[in-house]
């Protein structure tokens, strides 16, 4: 089994970041932007790594870093926003692997950690931390069913407007889902 030491030194978790978001991400990009059909280089990972890594750096820096670089997370949301809306002005469905996407989730994360300001959580956000495992293994359920069965891709019809309904409403939908699944005695103990 592959264990990482996440407890260690901040640059040592960026440095992995780094080689995480290189292999996994911007090398098959770039192949598929050139025609060519890369190797999974790295079979143990996907992005859900680069994510995990990415999150407990990011979650690890101090709050000066958050006072200093403040405006750097809203540069990356509105560089990740244009760059999911260049894409599907082109026709592009974009996966999670998309480095628009994750340049956007990155700073989005970051974004909330700053704004957060080392306080605890409201009661309502504390509440949707809780859904937020289940959030994440149902929303690609409603993903596929808008993109297949209702054959509905939000970033070819006005992403301004269709993008984040649709993303709201795809979010609303797993988290009800989480709640509606809680209700199962197993479900509940062993998966969320």
């Amino acid at each position: 089994a592959l264990r990482i030491h996440v407890g260690g030194r901040r640059w040592d978790r960026l440095a992995l970041a780094g080689i995480l978001l290189t292999f996994t991400c911007i090398y098959p990009y770039v192949c598929g932007r050139i025609g060519l059909y890369p190797a999974k280089i790295m079979h143990f990972s996907d992005t859900w790594m680069f994510y995990a890594v990415a999150g407990g750096y990011l979650g690890s820096l101090p709050q000066q870093s958050c006072k200093k670089g403040r405006w750097i997370p809203g540069l990356g949301v509105a560089l990740g926003i244009l760059g999911v809306y260049h894409y599907g002005a082109e026709g592009y469905t974009l996966n999670e692997e998309h480095p628009a996407l994750l340049l956007l989730a990155v700073s989005i994360f970051a974004m909330g950690k700053c704004m957060a300001g080392g306080k605890a959580s409201p009661a309502w956000l504390a509440a949707l931390v809780k859904t937020m495992l289940g959030v994440y293994i149902i929303h690609p359920v409603y993903i596929h069913l808008c993109l297949r069965l209702v054959k509905f891709n939000p970033q070819h019809h006005m992403p301004a407007l269709t993008l984040p309904l649709t993303v709201a409403a795809i979010y609303a939908m797993s988290v009800m889902t989480v709640h509606l699944l809680r209700r199962i005695p197993p479900v509940r103990k062993y998966l969320l």
